[in-house]
C-alpha cells in the first residue's frame, strides 16, 4: 500500500462530510473494555442481528465493540490491543461518497455484510485503520434500526458525556503533512494550524501528534486518544471518580482518564 492516496485528476471536489457518527472499538478480550465504558456512563443500546457486536451510547455518542471472531477488528486487536479500529462519518450519499473517494485515490477497505444487512462502504487510513461513509443516521431509519437488535433500557446514570469533539492521530516524524492533506483534500476539513484540523460541519477535529521514535513503525500510526465533551466537566469528573476512573488536569487539553483497563491502550479525555 503507497505512503498516501495519490490524486488521479483534476479540480476533483473533496466529498462534504455532515458530521461524526460512531467510533468503532478493538480488543483482544472485550470484557475489560466494555466494563470501562460502563464505568464511564456508557449504556449497551444494541445488538448486531448476525455479529458479535455491540452498540454503546451516551449523549450523542456511538461506541460500538466488535468482537466477532475473524473480523477485521479481531486481527487489528491482535496486532493493536485495545484500540481504536474505524471511524463512521455522516454523508449525503454513502455510495456517491465513496465512488468520489476512490476516483482521487482513496484506499478501498474490505468490508462484509451478510444477507439483509447494509453494506456500508469504506475506505483505508492511517495504520490500516478504516473510515465508514453512512447515509443513515439521525432520528429516521438508521444503521442500528436495520443491523441492530434493541436491548431492554437501563438505568441512564453516567458522567454526562455528550459528543466526540477531537482525536488524536499518531503519525511517524515528519508525516503529519501528508495526512492532514488525505483529510482536507478528500474530506473537506479545514486547517486550524499546522497540526490541527477542523470537519467541514464543524462538529470534531483532528489532531496530528509525531512520535519521533526510531522504532516507530508506520503500522503503529492510528488513533491514540478521544476527547468526549460535557457541559459540566466537574460533575462529570465527580462521577467517573465515583466509580473508580481519576481524572488528572491536563490544563489547555482537558483532563485525561486514568484507569487500569487505559494502560497501553487508546487514551480517553474530557473538555468542555
Amino acid at each position: 500500500m503507497p505512503d498516501r492516496p495519490l490524486s488521479t485528476g483534476q479540480d476533483l471536489l473533496s466529498i462534504r462530510i455532515e458530521g461524526f457518527e460512531f467510533v468503532e472499538f478493538a480488543a483482544p478480550d472485550p470484557q475489560p473494555l466494555i466494563q470501562l465504558l460502563e464505568k464511564m456512563g456508557f449504556r449497551a443500546t444494541a445488538k448486531h442481528r448476525s455479529k458479535d457486536v455491540t452498540l454503546y451510547r451516551q449523549g450523542e455518542i456511538n461506541f460500538i465493540v466488535n468482537a466477532t471472531p475473524g473480523s477485521f477488528a479481531q486481527s487489528f486487536a491482535q496486532e493493536h490491543g485495545i484500540s481504536i479500529c474505524a471511524l463512521a462519518f455522516r454523508v449525503a450519499d454513502a455510495t456517491d461518497a465513496y465512488q468520489k473517494l476512490l476516483a482521487q485515490g482513496a484506499w478501498e477497505a474490505s468490508t462484509s455484510a451478510g444477507a439483509m444487512e447494509l453494506n456500508i462502504p469504506a475506505v483505508e487510513s492511517l495504520g490500516g485503520t478504516q473510515i465508514y461513509l453512512v447515509d443513515r443516521y439521525g432520528r429516521d431509519l438508521s444503521i442500528y434500526d436495520v443491523d441492530f437488535k434493541p436491548l431492554p433500557e437501563g438505568a441512564t446514570t453516567g458522567p454526562m458525556l455528550q459528543r466526540v469533539s477531537r482525536l488524536t492521530l499518531s503519525v511517524g516524524s515528519g508525516r503529519t503533512a501528508e495526512w492532514r492533506d488525505f483529510f482536507c483534500r478528500l474530506f473537506g476539513f479545514e486547517d486550524l494550524t499546522d497540526s490541527r484540523i477542523r470537519s467541514p460541519d464543524g462538529s470534531f477535529e483532528l489532531r496530528f501528534a509525531e512520535i519521533a521514535d526510531a522504532e516507530f513503525d508506520l503500522s503503529d500510526e492510528g488513533i491514540s486518544a478521544i476527547h468526549l465533551a460535557t457541559d459540566e466537566p466537574a460533575s462529570a469528573c465527580a462521577a467517573l471518580g465515583a466509580a473508580g476512573i481519576d481524572c488528572k488536569s491536563l490544563d489547555q487539553d482537558g483532563w485525561k482518564l486514568e484507569h487500569d483497563a487505559l494502560v497501553e491502550a487508546v487514551d480517553f479525555l474530557i473538555e468542555r
